[in-house]
């Protein structure tokens, strides 16, 4: 075994114990997307545009907030 494969190895069993710890522990947020699988960064902004839409009617938000998240949605999918 090469040695430059040893710190991938080492990075990706430790990666995997700390997410099985965190998880079996409830210690993650469950909106969570960073490094857990089946999530992105699409999800994460459609969850919170969903939020946005469902809290506009009562007004909890105010209309800057939904114009913010727009503007952060359309310089997320100009990048990609």
């Amino acid at each position: 075994m090469s040695l430059s494969l040893v710190p991938e190895i080492t990075e990706r069993v430790f990666k995997s114990r700390l997410m099985d710890y965190l998880t079996c522990n409830c210690l993650l947020n469950s909106h969570q997307s960073a490094y857990c699988k089946h999530h992105s960064t699409e999800t994460a902004l459609l969850y919170i545009h969903d939020h946005l839409v469902s809290a506009t009617g009562s007004q909890k938000y105010h209309l800057f907030a939904y114009l913010t998240f727009l503007l952060l949605l359309t310089l997320l999918t100009m990048t990609s």
